[in-house]
């Protein structure tokens, strides 16, 4: 027996019960039997009904979670970030080791905006040298590197980059 049928109100479902099939034969079997007409000729018109409704379900639903991704994810200026990650508290809240998941995904999406923005002065290659670093660490302390807390410290310090770049 190659195929075992499970039957379902509103489809049939084939299960494949043998390796042995080729793909192409698997899909037409699965797409033949959603389609099948068995004894009832308005059996069609509903699975035509189910399967087109939640196409555009998905469809909905779908675009309108990438509308707001693209909505929430664009990039802050490196005024934000400072004032976001810095003045705000979030770094210090990370340094404390009292910040949620959140939080520091929170910084890490900060601290990459911040190696994608531009200085108000000085070099743009050394700018993304050691915002990347801070950003680096961040990563660390998201995932919970050993010793990344103390290390997001060392290459957060606002003087070594005020000096250069501010």
């Amino acid at each position: 027996m190659l195929f075992a049928r499970k039957s379902h109100p509103f489809m049939d479902f084939g299960s494949i019960a043998c390796n042995s099939i080729s793909k192409s034969n698997k899909l037409s079997y699965v797409v033949g039997s959603v389609f099948s007409i068995q004894s009832n000729p308005g059996e069609y018109a509903m699975r035509f009904r189910l399967i087109i409704g939640s196409l555009v379900a998905a469809v909905v639903c779908g675009g309108g979670a990438m509308a707001f991704n693209n909505i929430a994810a664009a990039p802050k200026t490196v005024k934000e970030v400072m004032k976001i990650a810095h003045k705000d508290g979030l770094l210090k809240k990370i340094l404390a080791d009292m910040g949620t998941a959140d939080d520091k995904k929170q910084l890490l999406d900060l601290y990459i905006d911040l190696v994608e923005g531009e200085p108000k002065k000085g070099d743009k290659g050394e700018w993304q040298m050691q915002a990347g670093t801070v950003m680096m660490s961040a990563a660390k302390v998201l995932i919970g590197r050993e010793g990344a807390i103390d290390e997001l410290k060392k290459t957060s310090d606002c003087k070594s980059c005020h000096d250069k770049f501010k």
